[in-house]
């Protein structure tokens, strides 16, 4: 396509279209495949675009953290599945008539925010449930794309929602035995190893030694380390 432009280009030029006489005829020919041309890039553009876009939407609507796009006035523009669900729940975050609203906080409070965004904000908001909170990191979309101006994006963390180890993940990558996933699962929810040994059934020696069978299986070596591993392998596995 591009030869077929530059060489219809070429042709325009004076002094070549003195050499080869191209008559009128010949020269509204050459306009019209030009155009054509140019037509059929820019729908191949388009439709390009329109791939990216898509791709990079599907991949935020797989993330577990809910991700919402919004305007100046808190209109809601875009939101991932996991933002979708969360607002759906009214507690503490809504979407009212399209609109971000925080159910327990003065009415302005987001909208003065986002007058004011330059820089990343943090928000706390309190729930209806009265229990634990969200943590809202707002963006301003605009300083890395000028095209972006006056949208944000707003990413939401559930403090109240504690990650579950997915077993088969557990298995996949650290090849933990059954009582080891269960072990791991309680450690990760808080509980302590008498707590653990208590529900699982078995004697405190015996949790102690599944955690050293723990300990060696993800190259840790603190519990504290390994509460941490298993809370991001829970974050990617969910």
């Amino acid at each position: 396509m591009m030869q077929e432009l530059s060489e219809v280009v070429i042709s325009h030029n004076p002094d070549r279209r003195r050499r080869s006489r191209v008559l009128p005829e010949d020269f509204r020919h050459a306009m019209q495949i030009s155009t054509d041309g140019v037509e059929r890039i820019g729908v191949a553009m388009i439709q390009a675009l329109a791939t990216k876009a898509d791709a990079t939407a599907a991949v935020v609507d797989q993330m577990r953290m809910p991700v919402l796009v919004i305007d100046q006035d808190a209109k809601i523009l875009w939101g991932n599945r996991a933002a979708r669900s969360l607002l759906g729940n009214n507690d503490g975050l809504a979407d009212h008539a399209g609109e971000l609203v925080l159910t327990r906080a003065s009415a302005d409070l987001l909208t003065d925010t986002l007058a004011r965004l330059s820089q990343p904000r943090m928000l706390r908001v309190s729930r209806l449930s009265c229990r634990a909170e969200y943590l809202l990191r707002l963006s301003p979309l605009g300083a890395t794309d000028g095209r972006l101006a006056g949208l944000a994006m707003v990413a939401i963390d559930d403090l109240a929602d504690l990650p579950a180890p997915d077993v088969g993940a557990l298995v996949e990558l650290y090849d933990l035995t059954p009582a080891q996933c269960r072990l791991a699962s309680a450690l990760l929810q808080g509980h302590t190893l008498a707590a653990c040994a208590e529900t699982m059934g078995i004697s405190h020696s015996t949790v102690k030694a599944h955690l050293r069978e723990l300990f060696i299986k993800t190259s840790t070596n603190r519990q504290a380390d390994l509460v941490r591993l298993l809370g991001r392998v829970a974050m990617w596995a969910r």
